[in-house]
């Protein structure tokens, strides 16, 4: 197993629980993950949930 193996899955977990989070109650709450990062992508009060989206 390499280091990127070991290490990934749990930052990729932290991203997941920061979009929920960051998610719940909008208009992003029910949208995939693509559509997240396409409804965010360029707005500037949405960086947030872009930036974690696009980790996830």
């Amino acid at each position: 197993m390499n280091l990127r193996e070991c290490i990934r899955p749990p930052l990729r977990q932290g991203y997941v629980d920061n979009l929920n989070k960051l998610i719940a109650e909008t208009e992003f709450a029910d949208m995939t993950l693509e559509e997240i990062i396409t409804g965010t992508t360029g707005t500037a009060d949405k960086v947030p949930i872009f930036n974690n989206a696009a980790q996830a």
